[in-house]
């Protein structure tokens, strides 16, 4: 007999990888640097704030206990917060907007962070818009060079939070066999339905739980100022 589980979306959304991207940008330029400082200081960019309208009608948490203000973190202790920027490039101190993006700055790359499950990026079309919309407008915003979208926990976001370059983080997924894939749908993996679990619902209501896996990062195309190309 199966055995009867009973999740909701409040305890799937605590578990599983979340949402990151990985921008290649020149450096904290001067013209890099004023773009944080809009970020820091302005009102949010409607492609950010689109990000937690989203969440909102989905009901998710991450919008409802959002920061108000941006401000600077310590990677490894969010709480521990600077009351001004740190010196860039650094990889002890990320820059948190209300959006619930999480922004650490490297020598040549930018990862991105954001509470997100990476279950609902690649399942659903509505996310997908959404945050692809966000990562592009922070391309534009930070002169970025190159894109990719993936799991926190992919080698090349690990990498980087190592001290590697944007090229050497994408060469580790690479050797570890998680690499670029050709398009958006395919950092999905279909495993099919567990033999021994079942969604509980209301009374009397079961449902089969799907598995389902993931691989590799997706490069952005096209960046802001690029030509269009007909990638999904």
């Amino acid at each position: 007999m199966p055995s009867s589980v009973a999740l909701s979306r409040e305890t799937d959304n605590a578990m599983g990888l979340d949402f990151s991207a990985l921008i290649r940008y020149p450096g904290p330029t001067a013209v890099v640097l004023d773009a944080i400082s809009r970020l820091e200081h302005d009102a949010e960019d409607a492609a950010f704030a689109e990000v937690n309208a989203c969440g909102l009608r989905g009901d998710f948490d991450f919008p409802k206990y959002a920061c108000e203000k941006a401000h600077w973190a310590a990677v490894e202790d969010y709480e521990e917060l600077l009351p001004e920027r740190p010196t860039l490039p650094s990889l002890e101190w990320c820059l948190e907007l209300p959006s619930s993006f999480s922004l650490t700055f490297g020598r040549d790359a930018i990862a991105v962070w954001h509470s997100l499950r990476w279950m609902y990026f690649v399942k659903e079309t509505e996310w997908q818009q959404v945050m692809i919309s966000a990562i592009k407008r922070f391309c534009d915003l930070l002169q970025a060079q190159d894109c990719i979208i993936t799991s926190d926990e992919n080698p090349a976001i690990i990498a980087f939070r190592n001290g590697a370059s944007f090229e050497d983080a994408l060469q580790a997924a690479d050797q570890q066999g998680e690499g670029a894939v050709s398009h958006l749908g395919d950092l999905y993996i279909d495993e099919g339905y567990a033999d021994d679990l079942v969604f509980e619902g209301p009374p009397g209501e079961s449902s089969q739980v799907p598995l389902w896996d993931t691989h590799g990062y997706w490069r952005v195309r096209p960046l802001p100022g690029q030509p269009n190309e007909n990638l999904d």
